[in-house]
């Protein structure tokens, strides 16, 4: 019975998650196309977006770590007994959704806060994902945050002449340094705009629109940097390397790195890494 309420309880996580991403991309159509056609915006949908997105990552995680669906490293599991593994496999799982909970209620502000109560900032370094460094909870930290460090596709200190009309545009709207939910989704909506009007409004074609923004995505000046799609139409765009600092009397994340035009093959040759099998417990072989 505990065994089949906590599957329900993932499951319904999931559920959340998928409704969550669906009614966002609903709400940001019915904003782009009514903002189009001269009906106003949607102002609360930045917010919504901002919030909606750490959200639904944090309830789906849970779900996709008793699936094994995530990025695993298992070379530890490999070369333990069967049942030691089970149990080291279990208790991951249960740390996971430990820490998505504590994620999804506190968000990032509350864990930087007592890890700088715990005195461990002397000791260890603080390293986690961008979005934990986003400005979307950036603006709830203190001195605490100084000096952690994470990685993501944007920042608001990026000197790009794009990023720069961005920030501009967005910190009159807002009154406040957007979020990388904002640049994002600003983006999203320059894209489908830009193909709509190459299009001179017509997008009733599928495929004309598909490449129309595609054009757009390879062609408008993005806030994130220069953006090209593989031939598999996933991205290649900068990751920059992002450090909280005190920036004119307030936390922002600088870049203290930039990896150029990351592919979704990183460093491997596309024809080389597809013929290779995909990552299982026997692939690659394990090396005590």
């Amino acid at each position: 019975m505990p065994a089949r309420a906590y599957r329900g309880l993932l499951h319904a996580g999931a559920v959340a998650a998928a409704l969550l991403l669906g009614g966002l991309a609903v709400l940001v159509t019915v904003d782009v196309v009514a903002r189009n056609l001269g009906w106003g915006t949607l102002p609360w949908i930045l917010e919504v977006s901002e919030y909606c997105l750490p959200l639904a990552t944090f309830l789906v995680a849970p779900w996709l770590l008793s699936r094994s669906e995530h990025v695993r490293v298992d070379v530890l599991l490999t070369l333990l007994p069967r049942r030691a593994a089970r149990g080291l496999e279990l208790a991951a799982d249960a740390a996971g959704f430990a820490v998505c909970a504590v994620f999804v209620a506190g968000q990032a502000v509350r864990f930087v806060k007592q890890y700088g109560e715990s005195g461990l900032k002397a000791k260890t370094p603080l390293i986690g994902t961008g979005v934990m460094i986003d400005e979307s909870a950036l603006r709830g930290m203190g001195e605490e945050a100084v000096g952690v460090v994470g990685a993501l596709l944007w920042s608001p200190t990026l000197q790009n002449p794009a990023n720069q009309t961005f920030m501009k545009m967005a910190e009159a709207k807002l009154g406040r340094t957007p979020a990388y939910f904002h640049a994002i989704m600003y983006s999203s909506g320059r894209w489908i705009t830009e193909a709509a009007n190459a299009l001179g409004g017509q997008v009733e074609d599928r495929e004309k629109l598909v490449a129309a923004i595609r054009r757009a995505i390879e062609t408008t000046p993005d806030p994130r940097g220069p953006i090209k799609l593989d031939d598999w139409g996933n991205p290649t765009e900068n990751v920059y390397i992002l450090r909280v600092d005190p920036l004119g009397g307030k936390l922002a994340t600088t870049v203290i790195h930039t990896y150029p035009a990351v592919s979704q093959f990183w460093t491997y040759k596309p024809e080389e890494f597809l013929k290779s099998p995909p990552y299982t417990r026997d692939y690659p072989p394990a090396k005590p």
